[in-house]
């Protein structure tokens, strides 16, 4: 019996005790040493060879330095344990012990990981397991980089066991370029299985690194486990992945030997986007890669994301991509609350109106393809093909369009070196919204100078008041307002040709235009509905800048159920309170009124229209009229003289003087009411 055993030196003191029981076998031995400080040099040297032996190895080789406090080693072997153990005597929980703190050490944990340093934690091994809590410490780098281990520990579930397995987890801080080094050392390895390096991570990273490893290479262990959970706080990925600018990644990256997975919110492009991904890890990997992106993105962050869209949608727009293994983007966009514009075909819906598309996207020699896009709406769809570049829209095949019920074509988009070519070809096509665009522009706008030719072929046109047109051949060419191109056939659905044409004439150019049914194509372009049949003849010069010049003449037209032309005869008016009807003494009808001709010259510019000269002359009632039809603002301002039997009115006009003095002037009638009209110019007269 030894009740104090006391061992002093420069490295600190330690206390113990020692006693022995003897019997017919081998003696009951119980041995105790304590320490409250001591350098961890000398637990070395007291920690006796023969207890432990892989623990004290493993404290030998991988402490170094430091100071330990509340130190205590702990034997117990009952009577008899030694004479019955065959072998070495590998001592469980109950017999051995081993416990301290340790502070200010250097502590090398597994592989190539560099050591840590001012490392604080707590040892403990009880039999046969060995555990090491870390508490602190900081790992340096070759590189200069460095990561703090906030927490974690390192265990040997079994030292007696070969081969000989530990396992380790770490909480760990810093940049992210140093816990992504971290994860490259051995038995990790976890960076070398992926694309990237080091290098290509900035921003701030938290991590918890598990593995489970060989110690000894010669007893053949399996291969290492390992898992990295991060937890990303605004990293930047340093190089395009997938061909994407990433930065500002917030979220979890989970890496093991199978698979990396990430979740997490990112700015793709500089977009705000929700981040899925799942990638394989290493060439033997069976996991399936799965890269989803969503998001909504506002117009000008859409425009830099995809610069090719620019002026055919613009923002907001909410994504679901899917990226395939050959970085092959699947979209499904919601379109409702964005504009979209297709201006080769006169097309385009506003925000708030209901919309989706699908389509696919890949990228190659600077081109962007979106292949298979599915456009559906409320009553309309269509089917295509786009090439994008960095300059926007270079080619686009619409293999079916339906932007209006009954539309039936396909649209087919080059870009030339000056601006686009378009063909269209097909049974049916509904025009009106593009009637209606133009009639609603101000001409304010001159276009961005670009050069628009379109070719079309459609067997049927749809126009407003279910108009139709036939057979219907066009080529037309524009450079913003300036018409540089204009062939038009087409028949009416009364069966009178619609030809249109622009002569060359250098500077000073000429548009044709002529029907054997003008009320057909008035009611066709919404411009008029109560004018039935007449020949029509208009032809104006282009004196450039938007600006034309010329005169409409039709001939034997009717006006149906007009009602403006019954007011006119009915109201009184002139000095003495008579209206048309009371001055010829009967109610003039003009239920069905017959015109043999109406005329009047005709100026165009930037969107304005004004009349001059205008005669209409009819059966029963006659008129002059002049002034503003629209304007840029969509006024009018017009005045007119009205005339009962026209034809007999204008007899006096033609005589010399009576004409003069009775009549209006050459084109006036006797007998005459004046008008005016102004306000807003009607969209439908």
């Amino acid at each position: 019996m030894f009740d104090e055993l006391t061992v002093a030196s420069g490295l600190g003191t330690a206390a113990g005790s020692l006693s022995m029981t003897f019997g017919d076998t081998s003696p009951q031995i119980s041995f105790a040493l304590l320490t409250s400080k001591i350098q961890s040099a000398a637990v070395k040297q007291l920690w006796p060879w023969w207890v432990g032996k892989t623990a004290r190895r493993w404290v030998i080789n991988n402490i170094f330095g430091g100071t330990v406090t509340d130190g205590k080693i702990e034997v117990f072997l009952p009577m008899g344990r030694i004479t019955r153990t065959v072998g070495p005597i590998d001592l469980n929980a109950e017999e051995l012990s081993v416990q301290f703190n340790i502070a200010d050490a250097r502590v090398n944990l597994a592989g190539d990981i560099p050591p840590l340093r001012d490392a604080a934690g707590a040892f403990k091994l009880k039999g046969e397991r060995l555990d090491v809590e870390i508490q602190r410490g900081t790992a340096y780098f070759p590189s200069g980089r460095s990561a703090t281990v906030n927490g974690g520990d390192f265990v040997i579930p079994n030292t007696y066991e070969k081969p000989l397995i530990a396992e380790m987890k770490l909480d760990v801080g810093g940049q992210a370029d140093a816990i992504a080094e971290l994860v490259s050392y051995r038995p990790i390895l976890a960076l070398q299985r992926t694309p990237f390096k080091p290098e290509d991570f900035s921003g701030e990273m938290t991590a918890q690194v598990g593995a489970r490893f060989g110690l000894v290479t010669a007893q053949k262990p399996p291969p290492a486990q390992w898992q990295a959970e991060m937890l990303l706080n605004g990293v930047t990925v340093n190089k395009p992945f997938a061909g994407r600018a990433i930065s500002d990644i917030k979220g979890s990256l989970r890496i093991d030997p199978r698979q990396a997975v990430l979740e997490a919110k990112a700015d793709i492009d500089g977009g705000p986007m929700d981040i899925s991904l799942v990638e394989p890890v290493g060439a033997d990997s069976a996991v399936k890669r799965t890269r989803k992106i969503s998001g909504t993105l506002d117009g000008q962050t859409l425009a830099k994301l995809a610069p090719g869209l620019a002026g055919i949608v613009s923002g907001p727009v909410a994504l679901d991509i899917q990226i395939d293994d050959t970085d092959r983007q699947t979209v499904l966009a919601d379109l409702g609350n964005a504009s979209i514009s297709l201006p080769w075909i006169g097309w385009s819906k506003g925000a708030g109106i209901g919309a989706n598309a699908t389509f696919s996207v890949s990228t190659s020699d600077a081109m962007t393809h979106i292949d298979d896009l599915k456009l559906t709406g409320d009553g309309f769809g269509a089917s295509s093909s786009l090439a994008l570049d960095k300059t926007g829209l270079n080619s686009g095949e619409f293999s079916s369009v339906q932007l209006s019920k009954g539309d039936n074509y396909a649209v087919n988009i080059k870009r030339q070196k000056s601006g686009f070519g378009v063909s269209v070809n097909g049974s049916s096509a509904d025009i009106r919204p593009i009637i209606e665009s133009m009639r609603n522009s101000t001409g304010d706008v001159e276009g961005d100078g670009k050069r628009i030719a379109i070719d079309a072929n459609l067997q049927q046109v749809t126009g407003f008041h279910s108009e139709t047109l036939s057979n219907v051949k066009l080529s037309y060419a524009a450079r913003g307002k300036q018409i540089d191109a204009v062939n038009l056939s087409a028949v009416t659905d009364s069966g009178q040709a619609v030809v249109a044409k622009l002569t060359k004439n250098g500077a000073d150019n000429t548009l044709e235009l002529t029907s054997g049914d003008a009320g057909s194509l008035a009611r066709f372009a919404n411009i008029y509905s109560n004018m039935r049949g007449g020949l029509l003849n208009l032809k104006l010069r282009d004196r450039g800048g938007s600006s034309w010049r010329g005169n409409i003449d039709i001939r034997k037209f009717s006006l149906v159920n007009e009602a403006r032309l019954q007011s006119i005869v009915s109201t009184p008016t002139g000095a003495d309170g008579k209206s048309l009807n009371q001055a010829v003494k009967k109610n003039i009808d003009v239920s069905s009124a017959r015109f043999e001709r109406g005329s009047a010259n005709v100026a165009l510019d930037n969107g304005s229209i004004a009349i001059e000269g205008g005669v209409v002359r009819g059966v029963d009632v006659g008129a002059t009229f002049q002034g503003t039809v629209r304007d840029k603002n969509g006024n009018m301002d017009m005045t007119g003289t009205f005339m009962p039997a026209y034809g007999l009115n204008r007899l006096f006009g033609e005589l010399p003087i009576i004409g003069v003095l009775l009549g209006n002037g050459r084109d006036r009638g006797l007998w005459g009411s004046h008008s005016s009209w102004s306000g807003r110019s009607p969209s439908r007269t």
